[in-house]
């Protein structure tokens, strides 16, 4: 009888022993898949981040060379305000802060791409000093 009972007890551990590595084996499965999604998100966080670096350094960018269009604008606006009292090109210069040639760079472009002013004549960087300005 204490032999049969020791069997059954036996048994019984072996059993228990079996069904405990049945159940730690599905929760290491468990802990791997968490473990994976893990990872998973952090690679998408990851890359969110870098987006949105890219996103900022992109309007940044952006910002930048509008801020640089507006000053432009802003000194093409002074110089069309100013033109009507002082037409010559040395003039206009010294009143915008830029040296003669840089003024004659941007009373062209004012009047080849903006058309909001004529030159008399030729205007050429020969006859930068005969250049008269006006508005149109």
């Amino acid at each position: 009888m204490v032999d049969t009972l020791s069997l059954i007890v036996s048994i019984l551990c072996a059993v228990g022993s079996f069904i405990s590595f049945l159940l730690a084996q599905k929760e290491k499965k468990e802990a791997k898949e968490s473990e994976r999604q893990t990872q998973i998100y952090a690679e998408n966080a990851n890359q969110a981040n870098l987006a949105t670096k890219k996103l900022y350094d992109e309007l940044s960018k952006y910002i930048q060379h509008q801020h640089v269009i507006d000053a432009q604008v802003e000194l093409k606006n002074k110089i069309r305000s100013y033109i009507a009292q002082n037409s010559r090109t040395q003039c206009i210069a010294d009143f915008v802060g830029l040296s003669k040639e840089e003024a004659f760079q941007l009373l062209l472009d004012m009047m080849h791409t903006d058309r909001t002013i004529r030159g008399s004549g030729r205007c050429t960087v020969e006859r930068i000093d005969d250049i008269l300005w006006a508005t149109m």
